[in-house]
Parts: C-alpha cells; sequence; structure tokens
C-alpha cells in the first residue's frame, strides 16, 4: 500500500474562498481553497513558502467557512494529487495539493477552543492530581 500524506503547518495568508462546482452527479458541492505561508530555513536562508490547498470534504469546508481567516495559524493532513491544465501544445501536469471527500484533516491551533485545551494540559496540578497515582514525574 501506497503513502500519500502531506502535513502542513502554517498560517493562512488571506481568508479561505468558499466556491462552488458541481460534482459528478450534477449536484453543486462547496468547496475551500485556502492559501498557507509556511517559514523554512533558519538565518539567512529563512524563508516562506507558499501552498494553496484545495478541500473538498463537507465538514472541514464549514471549518473554513466559519474559521478560515487570514492568520489563523493551522495544521492541515493533504495529499497530492495531479492535475492537468491547459490543452494541445500547452497541457502540463502540476502537483497539487488536496484534502478530499473522505481523507485529511485540518486542525485550528489557535483557535479560543484549541487555546483553552492546551492551557488545561499544561497545568501540571490539574493532570496529576489523583492521590492513587503511584508514578513519580
Amino acid at each position: 500500500m501506497d503513502t500519500n500524506l502531506v502535513i502542513i503547518t502554517g498560517n493562512l495568508c488571506e481568508d479561505a474562498k468558499i466556491m462552488q462546482r458541481n460534482d459528478r452527479n450534477g449536484r453543486s458541492q462547496d468547496y475551500a481553497m485556502v492559501r498557507v505561508g509556511n517559514n523554512t530555513g533558519a538565518g539567512d536562508y529563512k524563508r516562506t513558502d507558499f501552498m494553496t490547498v484545495a478541500v473538498f470534504n463537507d465538514h472541514l469546508v464549514k471549518l473554513m467557512r466559519e474559521h478560515g481567516r487570514k492568520g489563523t495559524k493551522v495544521c492541515m493532513q493533504c495529499e497530492l494529487a495531479q492535475h492537468r491544465t491547459g490543452s494541445g501544445q500547452e497541457q502540463r501536469d502540476e502537483l497539487r495539493l488536496r484534502i478530499g471527500a473522505h481523507k485529511g484533516d485540518i486542525q485550528l491551533l489557535n483557535s479560543p477552543t484549541a487555546a483553552a485545551g492546551s492551557k488545561a494540559q499544561s497545568d501540571p496540578e490539574q493532570q496529576y492530581n489523583d492521590p492513587d497515582d503511584d508514578i513519580p514525574l
């Protein structure tokens, strides 16, 4: 079995664009186009790479519609997909990032819910307050 998995952590460069297309059965389907910036390298060699991810999962499209704002820190699990553009002599294949209807995930890393969850986990008193716990720290 082959694995086709790309994990991107970065900030949204712009608000998520919610668009519509017709699926194979002719029904209208919402999808999101999300642009993510990711810092790589260090010192003088630091740069920002920009990637566009197409999101076709209905639940994740709804998430991007509600929370996909410029500056939001995200972790995206997506896949590479080959896409053919142009026609005739100008036809070429491109690799694109996508989250399909049944694969992939998006985690909001700086949402109020994520911040509250990480704060509760980082408090050692709250985490290890069981008097029956014999495990030393």
